[in-house]
């Protein structure tokens, strides 16, 4: 008689890993619960304000020394502008003016828009600094957030002191980014 073929290791195995994986997930629910959904209380309190009628959140450092401030746009994944609390306050200690905001769907912005493209991302960079009264900005883009800090740079030049990219993905023309 032949022998049957040999089970797959997920197979001979299935009995113990869907429990562990069920208690694990229920787990990690309970550590969320316990410590703050999307990182509300763990991480630092933003400041809020409008753009085109949803709510946009910005962290900031040496707001006080003024001049051309230094704009922080996250990547993805992220914690939102809590990506940059360790160089924010140390680019605060060196005199000068940093935002990092929450992009769309991010930190504590607003959840829920209807475009979360490279160009709505632009946009809301573009209305943190209308609302901000702020006339030009260094802007820096680390990973998706380089594709609006470009875009951004090419379609109002004026509003732009420099910008930075740090591994940065570019704009996407072509892919469904809305641009």
């Amino acid at each position: 008689m032949a022998k049957p073929p040999p089970q797959s290791w997920f197979r001979r195995h299935w009995k113990w890993i869907v429990p562990l994986y069920v208690v694990l997930l229920a787990a990690s629910h309970v550590v969320t619960d316990f410590f703050g959904r999307d990182g509300e209380e763990l991480d630092p309190p933003r400041s809020i304000l409008e753009v085109e009628g949803k709510r946009v959140a910005y962290l900031e450092w040496g707001a006080e020394f003024g001049g051309v401030p230094i704009i922080l746009v996250h990547g993805t994944p992220s914690r939102g502008a809590a990506d940059f609390e360790t160089l924010g306050a140390s680019l605060a200690r060196q005199g000068r003016w940093v935002i990092a905001i929450d992009r769309w769907g991010w930190g504590s912005s607003e959840r829920w828009v209807p475009d979360y493209s490279v160009l709505s991302d632009a946009n809301a960079v573009l209305g943190l600094m209308d609302q901000l009264g702020i006339p030009k900005a260094h802007l820096v883009g680390m990973s998706y957030g380089g594709g609006p800090v470009l875009l951004l740079a090419e379609r109002d030049p004026k509003r732009v002191q420099s910008v930075t990219l740090i591994a940065a993905m570019g704009a996407m023309k072509g892919e469904g980014s809305g641009h």
